[in-house]
């Protein structure tokens, strides 16, 4: 029956991916979906979020200067740099369903891992290898992408975030509660368990049916949509699905596919606009830290070898105080999803990511000046406002921009780029910070002011758009 249904018949009635998906809406199968695909980003968030929070702490254990704790938050983003491309290539060529399932399991064990490690080395070395787990997750907004109607993609995917949020909150509350009563490794151990409960329940989710029809398998995609149907107490259209083979599924996860004339102006906007988000993102993450535990007017100190020398030690336990105060930065976050949510449907895609690289250049500028410290953790919570907004914003673009069989490798490599940044960034927000705060500073807000021309130069908007299946020649 179903063969008869899927298969090109003597009935003229077809239907398309997109055309069944607008059908479908957004019942209660999405919301199911949308629990699910959260979870693995509150997973992710208490896996980044921790490297903020432990570092003062694996600094006393093991007597590391601030050189040595940046590297470990540098060894993670090694991970993600490599791990982000790769898993794009898998989830298009393999499905999203099991990189989703790999990467949640995958930085479950090693964070398990990193709470038993017995030395600095094994630290790096396991933190690298759950950084490489962690690029993967990110793919499970390729696979939610492909389940939204076009009104609700951008909703949907900004709502996400949320959890991220939520993960958060978790972990530094975690850190308040346990972090210096427990020691970093009780820490380490409980900020890992929820994630093994979140990878119990990813067996759930369902094979995205535009990969499905990308390589062919319109039996299987049919059944997904027909479980889609049924869950959500909806009819699927009557015929059968529209066949379209132009030769893409062959190049499906190809590198080089970016690089056509059709993607190359894109994509290469995009590298710059992912790499500048998430450098300023955990940039602004791992400067709380950093300037919450300094004197007022740190930056704007010309004198900056007197700042340092009067305030750095070897070894500083964060005092319970300065949890709350970055617990309050945190919550800047969610403002900055409720505006993005408001902009990306509102004025589109292109104009919001303009608006919000230009106010987040102004307000990391302003670190320049001489700050009290209620007036520092309000910047703060503005910078990690909009800052958010960029990186939601270019999240929901860019796998609406790429077609079905690079949807997934442009992703990941577009957030492998951002993984440079991510690299980078602890060396400018922990290192170069303690000795020209003010050179630090303008690095961020360069980048900043720069990617408001790439945003302009983005070849298409997307809002409103039906997500594609294949290039349009």
């Amino acid at each position: 029956m179903v063969e008869n249904i899927i298969k090109k018949t003597d009935i003229d009635t077809t239907f398309t991916l997109n055309d069944v998906i607008e059908v479908l809406g957004f019942g209660k199968f999405h919301v199911k979906l949308t629990v699910a695909v959260g979870l693995t980003w509150m997973a992710d968030a208490i896996a980044v979020t921790l490297l903020a929070v432990l570092g003062p702490s694996i600094q006393c254990y093991w007597n590391l200067s601030e050189e040595e704790v940046a590297v470990v938050s540098t060894c993670v983003f090694i991970g993600m740099f490599f791990g982000c491309p790769f898993w794009g290539f898998i989830c298009d060529r393999f499905g999203r369903k099991v990189t989703v399932i790999i990467s949640v399991i995958w930085i479950a064990l090693f964070g398990l891992v990193n709470s038993v490690v017995p030395h600095y080395l094994w630290l790096l070395t396991s933190m690298t290898i759950q950084g490489f787990g962690v690029a993967g997750v990110g793919q499970s907004v390729t696979l939610y992408s492909e389940f939204l109607p076009a009104s609700y993609r951008a909703s949907g995917i900004i709502f996400i975030n949320v959890f991220y949020v939520i993960g958060n909150i978790f972990s530094v509350l975690l850190a308040y509660f346990t972090l210096k009563s427990l020691g970093w490794r009780i820490f380490t151990l409980l900020c890992g368990s929820p994630i093994v409960i979140v990878s119990v329940f990813m067996w759930w989710l369902p094979e995205s049916p535009r990969y499905l029809v990308a390589v062919g398998n319109y039996k299987e995609a049919f059944n997904i949509l027909k479980r889609v149907a049924k869950t959500s107490m909806k009819d699927l259209p009557e015929g059968h699905l529209h066949s379209h083979d132009n030769g893409e599924s062959k190049n499906r996860g190809k590198f080089l596919e970016l690089l056509q004339c059709e993607h190359r102006r894109t994509t290469l906007i995009l590298w710059l606009l992912w790499f500048t988000a998430i450098f300023s993102y955990y940039g602004v993450i791992l400067l709380t830290n950093v300037l919450l535990s300094k004197p007022d007017c740190y930056v704007s100190n010309s004198d900056f070898k007197r700042a340092v020398q009067n305030t750095t030690v070897q070894c500083h336990v964060v005092e319970s105080d300065n949890y709350i105060k970055y617990l309050i930065t945190v919550l800047g976050e969610i403002p900055g999803l409720l505006l993005t949510f408001f902009l990306v449907e509102k004025i589109g895609r292109k104009p919001t990511l303009v608006l919000f690289f230009f106010i987040s250049s102004l307000l990391v500028t302003s670190l320049q000046l001489c700050l009290n410290r209620k007036v520092l953790v309000l910047l703060i919570f503005g910078m990690r406002a909009f800052i958010t907004g960029i990186v939601q914003t270019v999240y929901l673009y860019t796998p609406e921009v790429y077609p079905t069989h690079i949807r997934a490798i442009g992703l990941g490599t577009a957030a492998g780029f951002s993984r440079l940044g991510a690299i980078v960034t602890p060396y400018v927000s922990q290192v170069i910070i303690q000795e020209t705060p003010g050179i630090a500073i303008f690095i961020y807000s360069l980048l900043l002011f720069l990617c408001i021309g790439g945003s302009l130069l983005l070849s298409k908007e997307t809002k409103g758009m039906q997500l594609q299946d294949h290039d349009d020649h």
